[in-house]
């Protein structure tokens, strides 16, 4: 990925070094922000990928989105798509509803099929209603267009490198390299407000409904339309990245990280003395014995 204005890519070498850009006393991206008279708190909010060459792509734009649920691979036609999406997020919601879960903000009118018509709200679907249930169920592994961030750089670098330290662990191949995104969400929101196409929306959920969701401080971004319903479904909704690559504005809103594979295992064991691993971020008792296994991985494999 190039750099603009807007994005900017850091290739580190080291997990000491992914940490001291990630931390708000020493990282690049926070001294705007920690400029007298700029607002607070932090706007930034983090992402981490376990391969470097993902683009910020939401699952349900994946190309086997769907098929796990439907047996159908993903769509090119935007309503075929977010009918799936939508279809595969209410029958969530009515699982979990049958086995006496919350379902956040449900009501009479959440629940009428009748109360959703794609050929109307194709240009700000999923419609604001719905935000909440996509949260959970983006969460849950339901494909939706909903993209997972959090307020906290440790917890997105614990998800860039867990995986990556169980596959060197095990003597697999994982990718050259893994990523860590950081996003000021809130002036990329106003910069995209007027923008032709796609404009950007922050989009939080009830975490009292959700306990992995609170430990792992989650809030998600939503590329939606602007355009009519007619020239909507012709316009694919672009990755995030793409969007903000196209942006002129400064300083920069989204920064990628990356970092060598072959360091997972110590920025696993560097985030465990800080408090992350798989007991914090994970609800339940299944969590401590996850972490008693994690700890494996942040030692070089034994031959």
């Amino acid at each position: 990925m190039a750099s603009t204005n807007a994005v900017v890519e850091v290739a580190l070498d080291s997990a000491e070094e992914l940490l001291r850009e990630l931390s708000p006393e020493s990282g690049q991206i926070w001294r705007a922000i920690n400029t007298p008279g700029l607002r607070s708190p932090s706007p930034w909010i983090f992402r981490g990928q376990r391969d470097a060459t993902w683009t910020l792509k939401p699952s349900a734009f994946r190309p086997s989105a769907f098929e796990k649920l439907y047996r159908k691979r993903g769509h090119s036609d935007e309503r075929v798509r977010l009918g799936y999406e939508h279809d595969a997020v209410m029958q969530f919601a009515a699982v979990v509803e049958s086995q006496g879960f919350e379902i956040p903000f449900d009501s009479p009118e959440l629940r009428d099929t009748r109360t959703w018509a794609p050929e109307r709200t194709i240009a700000d679907f999923p419609h604001v209603r719905y935000h909440a249930l996509y949260a959970l169920a983006q969460h849950h592994g339901i494909p939706t267009r909903l993209l997972d961030w959090s307020t906290s750089p440790m917890v997105a670098s614990y998800f860039a490198c867990f995986e990556t330290a169980r596959a060197l662990h095990l003597g697999e191949s994982p990718p050259e390299r893994l990523s860590v995104w950081a996003l000021d969400d809130f002036r990329s929101e106003e910069h995209l407000r007027d923008a032709k196409y796609s404009y950007l929306r922050r989009v939080s959920a009830p975490s009292k409904s959700n306990p992995n969701l609170r430990l792992q401080k989650g809030i998600f971004t939503l590329v939606q339309h602007t355009a009519e319903p007619r020239v909507a479904e012709d316009l694919p909704i672009p990755d995030l990245d793409e969007l903000l690559g196209d942006a002129d504005v400064e300083p920069p809103v989204l920064y990628k990280f990356t970092l060598p594979s072959a360091t997972a295992p110590e920025l696993l064991r560097l985030l465990d003395l800080r408090g992350v691993s798989a007991s914090s971020v994970f609800h339940g008792h299944q969590s401590a014995t996850a972490y008693l296994e994690e700890r494996t991985w942040q030692r070089p494999r034994s031959h």
